[in-house]
């Protein structure tokens, strides 16, 4: 042959032969494969592998360290751009240690472009036509493609070991981070795996690992790419291994199982970039865990948590159960699942009153026996605690969730068709029945809210009424509009007052429990029918917490209320959450004014001194809604603030109640003229009450005759005494009490239903 022909021939299996051998199908194909979910500073909260249990993420050149690439260059084909596919020194080199010339460790010649023909095939047996297939397709690849798309491609690639392909999935498994963040000393970890990925597995074979990597830094040393200095040091640094890499870490060992899995049941796959904070899951969910570990004797079984940061509506903290592997409803997400809210809603009923004018925080609400009429028929509830207040201002009332007065707030500011507007227009997507079906009780919590949308409610009090979407996607948040505020900034601000008031719930959950905060804190609690569900929601200036617990499978708890149950678990979310610093709380000014009331009756506080002090009251108010002056009419010559005939049955016979600078209008009649039975009032309809003890199963049962001349007696209810009071121990249905007076012979009775939510 000639010299030409030899050269003819030589020039055509280079540059035309290769023409004949295509790209391998494979790399056409899609890289992603599972699924890794990051916090909002790229902490690894989760990795799934595919159903194929493979993890491959690919990342762009620019998210890989030059240090990575050039440790790859070292321990692969460090002469990657410079061949154009065969490295012919290295083949000369191999073929000699094969033969056993030269000295050192045989080696093979594959370059990178060689190898990534080699992954992107079926595996079948190494052969001398295999390995000219593999060539011949490799210099394909470099006349077709530029250096860069094939090292990009290899390291996206190639098997890294532990079914993790490509620099990102290898980097988040073996490092729980992103290649973005790797060490010179991972880099060079990383890139000696490629070569005998089980051999150099750094979990199974740490000391075989650590070998090839400093083997690859004395290389990069020796190339001139990195200097003696740096290759010394990351010899002898710790590489921060994240050791869970055998049984195969998916959703149940997360910190977020609950999230991670309503992402895989949406179909996302890749790198997801969230905005919850690793840092603040796994406090809520240990705290979460740890207190539930106190009420088992109580029959709790799961609780949820959410964190809110209500200024942007970044979600924190997502906590779907405690114990995801409970066969009864362990698997429910509690976050989304929707229960009863108790008294979670009571402050969107004042905030509505608030709004149209209809109650300020200082005004004076009747808090006495009642009876509701609605759509739904006549209803009398009662209170948490059994007892009636008589004149009580709306902050006490809301402060103490107390049942009677949030009625009479609901009738006065339009009722429940407003009411379910204004819940409508705050984001609650579930209350989506008719206004009528919900009554008067829609204002104590017969309806059926998620944790994440009582969460997103609250968050629009904290924001002065403007709504928010909370999200978790950090890199596509939701598109901010204008919005309409549901309430002005007044109300909200006059709402934050009330709930944060510590003062002014004293009555109902006393002093230094679980809703006494380190510092200044807007909050909630809701315990739903036959303590089925209890609640606990609020908010500081940064941060909207909320709080369910309960059973998936609907059992009752032992008189587990808001305060008891969730009420500790916010607590100590919310201080892990403001981690040591003061996170500030909305400004109260703004829209109100401050005005001096008399705290019995709501009224100005005289100009002149003839009241005692004990019984004003600085309060805020809104600019159209300032008090009347209170006179001398409003007073007797004792200077008691003079009750109208709405109070007289409850001043007449609730004698557990405080009457103290109290007096009843001496012009009202007596109401002994006629015998009757005020509790229960006849033709009303009982709901049993969740915060009430015993789930509300006891009446106590009043009338205007003296108790101690006077039987008590029901065919259907066991009636008893206690502390010398008569009480009726209730049951569903319809019954009727009868009251005698012994020394007249005189009887009368009352006909009630009890019903059972």
């Amino acid at each position: 042959m000639t010299v030409g022909g030899l050269v003819l021939g030589v020039a055509l299996f280079w540059w035309g032969l290769p023409w004949f051998f295509p790209i391998p199908e494979a790399l056409r194909e899609p890289l992603m494969k599972g699924l890794v979910v990051l916090d909002r500073n790229d902490e690894l909260i989760a990795r799934i592998p595919d159903k194929e249990h493979k993890l491959s993420l690919p990342v762009g050149m620019e998210a890989m360290p030059c240090e990575l690439v050039q440790a790859i260059l070292a321990a692969e084909d460090k002469r990657f751009f410079e061949h154009d596919a065969v490295d012919f020194i290295a083949t000369c080199r191999a073929a000699g240690s094969q033969l056993g010339i030269g000295k050192g460790i045989p080696s093979g010649a594959s370059t990178i472009s060689q190898q990534l023909v080699k992954i992107s095939r079926p595996k079948s047996r190494r052969s001398i036509p295999v390995k000219l297939r593999e060539i011949l397709t490799a210099r394909r690849l470099e006349m077709s493609k530029d250096k860069t798309w094939i090292l990009r491609e290899y390291l996206n690639r190639t098997d890294f070991g532990s079914m993790a392909f490509g620099v990102e999935a290898a980097s988040i498994k073996y490092f729980g981070k992103s290649v973005s963040q790797l060490s010179l000393a991972q880099c060079a970890l990383l890139a000696g795996l490629p070569q005998a990925p089980g051999r150099y597995n750094p979990i199974l074979h740490p000391d075989a690992a650590r070998a090839r990597r400093n083997y690859i830094l004395t290389r990069m040393q020796a190339e001139g790419m990195i200097t003696e200095e740096r290759a010394t040091r990351a010899k002898n640094e710790e590489v921060g291994l994240v050791r869970t890499l055998q049984g195969n870490p998916e959703i149940p060992s997360s910190i977020a199982p609950h999230f991670v899995s309503r992402l895989l049941r949406s179909g996302k796959t890749g790198i997801i970039s969230t905005t919850l904070d690793a840092g603040i899951q796994r406090r809520a969910q240990a705290i979460a865990i740890e207190e539930m570990g106190h009420l088992r004797n109580k029959d709790a079984g799961q609780a949820a948590i959410l964190v809110a940061n209500h200024a942007t509506g970044e979600i924190l903290a997502w906590v779907g159960s405690t114990n995801r592997l409970d066969p009864k409803g362990g698997l429910l997400d509690g976050v989304v699942t929707p229960r009863s809210p108790g008294s979670t809603l009571k402050p969107f009923v004042y905030g509505m009153a608030f709004d149209n004018g209809a109650a300020w925080p200082g005004q004076i609400i009747p808090d006495v026996p009642s009876e509701f009429r609605d759509a739904k028929g006549t209803s009398a509830p009662k209170n948490y605690n059994d007892r009636y207040s008589g004149p009580v201002s709306v902050r006490n009332a809301l402060a103490c969730s107390l049942n009677i007065p949030a009625m009479r707030i609901l009738n006065l500011a339009g009722g429940t068709g407003a009411l379910v507007n204004v819940l409508r227009q705050a984001g609650f997507t579930t209350i989506n029945r008719p206004a009528r079906e919900y009554g008067l009780g829609l204002s104590i919590g017969n309806a059926n809210v998620s944790l994440l949308e009582l969460v997103q409610a609250y968050a629009l009090l904290a924001r002065g009424g403007m709504p928010v979407t909370l999200y978790w996607d950090r890199l596509n948040p939701p598109v901010r509009t204008s919005g309409k505020h549901v309430f002005s900034l007044a109300t909200c601000k006059a709402l934050a007052d009330i709930l944060s008031d510590s003062q002014a719930r004293v009555e109902a959950f006393g002093i230094g429990g679980p809703l006494d905060l380190p510092f200044r804190t807007a909050v909630k609690t809701g315990t739903s029918s036959d303590f089925r569900d209890n609640w606990c929601i609020g908010f500081t200036g940064q941060f909207t917490v909320g709080v369910w617990v309960g059973n998936f499978d609907f059992r009752r708890m032992k008189a587990i209320s808001g305060v008891s149950g969730a009420g500790p678990i916010f607590h100590r979310v919310m201080v892990a959450c403001a981690n040591g610093s003061n996170p500030g709380f909305p400004e109260t000014k703004q829209g109100l004014v401050r005005v001096r009331v008399d705290k019995r009756n709501g009224l100005l506080w005289p100009s002149t001194p003839l009241l005692s002090p004990d019984w004003a009251q600085d309060e805020w108010t809104f600019p159209n809604r300032i008090p009347a002056q209170a006179g001398p009419e409003n007073y007797d010559d004792q200077g008691n603030a003079i009750l109208g005939s709405e109070y007289a049955d409850w001043f007449r016979n609730a004698e557990d109640s405080d009457k103290a600078g109290l007096v009843l209008n001496a012009s009202l009649p007596s109401s002994m003229e006629r015998p009757k039975i005020t509790v229960p009032p006849p033709g009303s309809v009982l709901v049993l009450d969740p915060d009430l003890p015993d789930g509300g199963r006891f009446l106590h049962l009043k009338s205007n005759l003296p108790v101690d001349t006077t039987v008590w007696e029901s065919d259907t209810l066991t009636v008893t005494f206690r502390h010398g009071r008569p009480v009726a121990e209730l049951i569903p249905g319809k019954h009727t009490i009868r009251a005698t007076h012994q020394p007249s012979g005189t009887t009368c009775k009352t006909s009630f239903t009890v019903r059972q939510l």
